[in-house]
């Protein structure tokens, strides 16, 4: 991490940006930023021999921290999802204008 930066992440599904994720995380190796694949825990529903997260009780919402990987579908690179977010300075609110 850069200091002096702030960094967003989502501890919740995409939404809790009250939009997507696009724009907020990026590679730190190649610059991709729409190949981002998350490590996520949800729950779900076991069907036999199968699980569907769509029939869980709880719902389908993925959550991360900080610390959970992130794999770039682009370069191949791994780190963890602190590690790919796009830095922003402390000036700018959440919705990315600058105060």
């Amino acid at each position: 991490m850069i200091p002096g930066m702030m960094y967003e992440v989502s501890n919740t599904a995409p939404g809790a940006f009250g939009g997507t994720l696009q724009g907020r995380m990026q590679c730190p190796l190649c610059g991709e930023s729409d190949r981002i694949d998350i490590e996520a825990s949800i729950w779900v529903r076991v069907i036999g021999d199968t699980v569907d997260a769509d029939k869980s009780a709880v719902g389908f919402a993925p959550e991360w921290d900080l610390e959970f990987a992130a794999r770039c579908d682009h370069c191949g690179h791994v780190a963890t999802v602190a590690d790919f977010q796009r830095p922003r300075k402390m000036t700018e609110t959440a919705t990315g204008v600058a105060a």
